[in-house]
């Protein structure tokens, strides 16, 4: 198990341990049977991860689960990547919003709270992540997809 914490930044350099799932029709058939939607972009987990977020929960995310990142159209991967030094903030993100009965029960059942603290999640692990790193050009994107996120993700949650 790879272990994340908010609040010790030595934990920040932990590899992430993904795989590229194959889109054979025989893969793309198996996880439509556990009601998976996978793509040409489909990522899955190879090892849990536990992460202890900002505000004292710990998760854990576990190995099987699968996230594309960042939902960024593949024509737009050559200005903005959805692989970067902070994609930790992204899987954590699509697990809370994956995992979203037991967020808006952690919330007292406001699922907008809860929506909204998935949001603020990764924008907060994204800027402490990239504020570390030298010569780093993630500002922008990291503007940019706080942004989308607040316009766009309610609609997914």
């Amino acid at each position: 198990m790879i272990y994340y914490d908010y609040f010790k930044k030595e934990t920040f350099n932990n590899v992430l341990p993904l795989g590229l799932v194959p889109t054979t029709q025989e893969n793309i058939d198996n996880y439509n049977k556990l009601g998976l939607k996978i793509n040409n972009r489909t990522f899955i987990l190879l090892d849990d991860i536990k992460c202890h977020l900002s505000d004292g929960q710990i998760i854990i995310i576990p190995k099987g689960f699968t996230t594309d990142l960042m939902s960024i159209p593949k024509f737009l991967w050559s200005f903005m990547s959805p692989f970067d030094s902070a994609f930790i903030a992204d899987l954590i993100h699509d697990f809370l919003y994956d995992d979203k009965i037991t967020q808006i029960t952690h919330f007292k059942n406001n699922i907008y709270q809860a929506q909204k603290f998935a949001d603020k999640e990764r924008h907060k692990w994204r800027l402490i992540i990239t504020d570390n790193l030298p010569n780093n050009n993630l500002k922008v994107k990291n503007f940019i997809t706080n942004i989308v996120l607040k316009l766009f993700a309610k609609d997914f949650y």
